[in-house]
C-alpha cells in the first residue's frame, strides 16, 4: 500500500486470500477525506499479473510495483501504474538471465530524485546484495557487493 501524490488517496494492489493459495489482482484507492475504499478498473489490467509479496513506491504520479510471487512462482518484473490514468506499463519484464533474481518480500525504496528503484532481500534469495533500476534507462546495476554480517 502506497500514499498517492496528494496524500489524501491510498493505492493497494493485490495480495493473497487464506495460507496464500489465492492471488489476487484488484487495485483499490482509500480516499481519507471520505473514509471509503473504491475499486479501480485500470486499462491494461492484464500487464499487472496477480501477486502477493510484491513491493511498491510512488515516484510522482506513478506507483512502481517490483516482483513478488505470482500463480507461476516468484517474479523480478517491474511495472508503472499511472495514478492519474490508471494505465499500466511493463518497465522490465521478468528474467531469469538479468537483473536481480526473481522474489517475493524484497524492501524496496525510491531515491528522494524519483529515478531509482533500491531492492534489498527477499524470499527464496542468498544475495544480500542492493541493486538499483533505473527508472528513465530501465536498466538493473547491481550496488554492492556482499554487505558484512
Amino acid at each position: 500500500m502506497v500514499s498517492g501524490p496528494s496524500n489524501d488517496k491510498l493505492f493497494m494492489f493485490g495480495g493473497s486470500g487464506p495460507q496464500g493459495k489465492t492471488k489476487y489482482g484488484d487495485l483499490w484507492m482509500y480516499s481519507m477525506k471520505d473514509g471509503k475504499w473504491t475499486r479501480i478498473h485500470e486499462s491494461n489490467a492484464e500487464l499487472a499479473t496477480a501477486r502477493d509479496q510484491h513491493g511498491v513506491a510512488v515516484a510522482g504520479n506513478r506507483m512502481i510495483l517490483f516482483g513478488g510471487r505470482t500463480e507461476k512462482g516468484p517474479t523480478n518484473d517491474v511495472l508503472s501504474l499511472r495514478l492519474d490514468t490508471f494505465d499500466w506499463e511493463v518497465l522490465f519484464a521478468h528474467s531469469d538471465d538479468y537483473g536481480p533474481r526473481p522474489r517475493g518480500g524484497a524492501s524496496v525504496n525510491l531515491s528522494t530524485c524519483g529515478r531509482y528503484l533500491y531492492i534489498f532481500g527477499g524470499w527464496g534469495v542468498q544475495d544480500r546484495c542492493v541493486w538499483e533500476f533505473d527508472l528513465e534507462e530501465r536498466e538493473w546495476v547491481k550496488r554492492s557487493p556482499q554487505l558484512p554480517p
